[in-house]
C-alpha cells in the first residue's frame, strides 16, 4: 500500500519534521520546508536530528487547529497552547 495520503479508521498518517522545535507534519518533509523554517539543507537536518518519523494524527483535530490558528493569528497564543487544545479535542 502506498503510504502517501494513507488513512485508516485509526486516523491519517504523515511524517513529522525531526527538528525538535518544529511541529510540521506532511506527506513528506520537503527541501523547501527545511530551508525556509530551519535554514538548513534537508540532508543536514536529517543528519543532525535523524530521519522523520511516521505519525498518526486525527484529521478532525488537525482541521480545528488550522482553523483556530487562522482565526487567532493576531493574538498571543503559542504553539504549545495549540497542542494542548489538540490533545483535548482528541480525547
Amino acid at each position: 500500500m502506498n503510504k502517501k495520503h494513507r488513512s485508516t479508521s485509526f486516523g491519517h498518517f504523515g511524517y513529522k519534521c525531526p527538528h525538535p522545535d518544529c511541529d510540521h507534519i506532511g506527506d513528506l518533509i520537503t527541501k523547501a520546508h527545511c530551508e525556509l523554517h530551519h535554514e538548513m539543507d534537508r540532508d543536514e537536518l536529517f543528519k543532525k536530528y535523524g530521519q522523520p518519523k511516521e505519525v498518526r494524527f486525527n484529521m478532525k483535530a488537525f482541521k480545528l487547529n488550522k482553523e483556530l490558528v487562522s482565526n487567532i493569528s493576531n493574538t498571543s497564543f503559542n504553539t504549545s497552547e495549540i497542542r494542548v487544545f489538540s490533545a483535548l479535542v482528541n480525547n
